[in-house]
């Protein structure tokens, strides 16, 4: 963010901080004290930020940074959007190995019908952890082994086209 200082005076510690945004989204700092601010000038802050992996995609929202310089505050508000991910992906469940629960989690590009299910190394199938239409973005279902005996089994998530299997070990 660039602030800039229309004043004719010079003024000392201006914080800069972000005041409202989305739970999703993490900052550092918590805020940025500009010691020395120039009138006339500009002057840039720079706060990291990290998204957590269930944001919600394409839902714009935004984020509110206010200045404070002494008696005086202002807002600035910067509209943010998660994209959707670009490939389809199913990844390793974790823990594993596990007892009793473990999540599958994976990845959509689109919104979509997914199916994730986990058979026995016969290909028998054990049980549907998901059957529903899901958003783009990182999902994930859990999958509780109480009734589960201790093994090695597959669990295949499938959304249009794609499809992949990946295996998972049960320790009891």
């Amino acid at each position: 963010m660039t602030i800039r200082d229309s004043s004719s005076t010079h003024a000392n510690k201006v914080i800069v901080k972000p005041t409202d945004y989305p739970s999703w989204i993490m900052l550092r700092p918590d805020e940025i004290t500009i010691l020395a601010f120039q009138p006339g000038a500009d002057t840039t802050v720079t706060f990291v930020a990290a998204i957590q992996e269930h944001a919600p995609v394409h839902t714009p929202q935004d984020l509110v940074l206010t200045v404070f310089s002494g008696t005086t505050q202002w807002s600035r508000t910067i509209d943010i959007q998660v994209d959707a991910p670009d490939h389809y992906q199913l990844l390793q469940n974790y823990p594993n190995p596990f007892n009793p629960t473990t999540t599958i989690s994976y990845i959509l590009p689109e919104d979509g019908k997914v199916t994730v299910k986990v058979y026995d190394l016969l290909g028998r199938q054990v049980t549907t952890l998901v059957d529903a239409i899901q958003t783009a973005g990182i999902n994930s279902a859990i999958l509780n082994s109480t009734n589960l005996s201790s093994g090695v089994y597959l669990y295949r998530m499938q959304s249009g086209k794609f499809s992949d299997i990946k295996k998972l070990v049960v320790m009891k």
